[in-house]
């Protein structure tokens, strides 16, 4: 409501935050320029390059706001503290997680793997493309490791393409 205001009174703000915008939101800044002509046509104004990024925060606030975490089984052959250890871990270091279960290999028959986005496994489970082998340490690499392999399998979960 605020932009519309802006827009239909010709009031020019200034966006100090336009490099970031940029660098931060590329893809969504363009979806933004691709439909600004929208507001164009409907309020006869031109929207400018500030205007634009501001309404770029609005909409990469949206997507967030739809984001859900990615469902996970951690199968650990660890002890019990050891596996706490290795929960406790996961839970700080990932936010993109809902670790939702957790069971050693013995339970695992017992467990329908179908309804989880990923698996972390501290042993070879193969037969699966969403399975994560991890080592039940969880050294300082093995995390930054992780981040990388489980931003892509959020970036699938989470595609705005996805949302209807």
């Amino acid at each position: 409501n605020s932009a519309i205001l802006r827009l239909k009174h010709g009031i020019n703000i200034e966006n100090p935050l336009m490099d970031d915008i940029h660098s931060l939101y590329p893809k969504t800044l363009q979806v933004v320029e691709a439909s600004s002509y929208i507001l164009k046509n409907r309020l006869s104004c031109e929207v400018s390059e500030e205007e634009k990024g501001l309404l770029t925060f609005y909409l990469a606030a949206a997507l967030e706001r739809r984001k859900r975490p990615l469902q996970t089984v951690l199968i650990s052959s660890a002890g019990d503290g050891a596996t706490q250890l290795l929960e406790a871990k996961i839970r700080r270091s990932f936010p993109e997680i809902d670790l939702v279960k957790i069971c050693n290999y013995v339970s695992l028959k017992d467990t329908d793997l179908s309804d989880y986005d990923l698996i972390l496994s501290t042993q070879n489970y193969e037969g699966r493309d969403n399975v994560i082998s991890i080592n039940p340490v969880l050294y300082p690499a093995d995390i930054t490791r992780l981040k990388k392999l489980i931003r892509e399998f959020d970036r699938k979960k989470n595609d705005p393409k996805k949302f209807g």
